[in-house]
């Protein structure tokens, strides 16, 4: 209510209130006590402990098909969590970035021939240290990074589906950058990074 009150401009989504989670979930905790705490007392304690415990199964599936990207849950108002890919950006932080790279060196292609690649959202230098940490790549040196600022120059792009700023503010990456997904990291239907080759 106070952002909406004092017109406050969030950026990056609620991300900036993560911190209020714990207190909001004190009042279910309490909730589900007292409902345990009088379970043998009448019906609608029975009945509302399970609809609670059938709720919490169905929030607990979904955490469990999302990991490690738990950060990422979206609640039931979208039953299908593919319906919320262009809802908000996912993956913010890039973490998937490591599960990526990792699916791209298990290919002797990237291991052994030259190519450039470069990013949208996230962080070069982290696309660049999971890269060095294999030791094909730091010794055969056939990796060129090209900064983000001239991505369009690299013949491959890893990136996540962020928005742009400056001029391209209305613009996401996966949008921006077109070409042929040579490998995804999704979890139920969303693309969190993907490795493309820049047409």
């Amino acid at each position: 209510f106070l952002i909406i009150l004092l017109n406050v401009t969030l950026y990056d989504d609620l991300r900036l209130l993560i911190f209020l989670l714990p207190f909001y979930s004190l009042i279910p905790a309490l909730g589900f006590i007292y409902l345990i705490d009088n379970f043998s007392k009448n019906f609608y304690g029975k009945l509302l402990l399970l609809i609670s415990i059938i709720l919490f199964g169905l929030f607990f599936d979904r955490f469990l098909k999302l990991t490690p990207y738990q950060y990422d849950y979206s609640n039931y108002f979208k039953i299908r969590f593919s319906d919320t890919k262009n809802e908000y950006q996912h993956d913010f932080w890039g973490t998937s970035y490591k599960e990526l790279i990792k699916k791209t060196l298990k290919n002797e292609k990237f291991l052994n021939s030259n190519y450039t690649i470069s990013n949208c959202g996230g962080d070069l230098f982290q696309i660049q240290s999971e890269f060095i940490k294999n030791e094909k790549i730091r010794k055969n040196r056939n990796v060129k990074f090209i900064k983000t600022t001239s991505a369009s120059k690299a013949e491959y792009i890893i990136m996540i589906n962020r928005l742009g700023n400056g001029k391209f503010k209305k613009e996401k990456c996966f949008d921006y950058f077109k070409g042929e997904d040579i490998f995804s990291v999704e979890r139920l239907g969303v693309k969190y990074s993907v490795l493309r080759k820049i047409n």
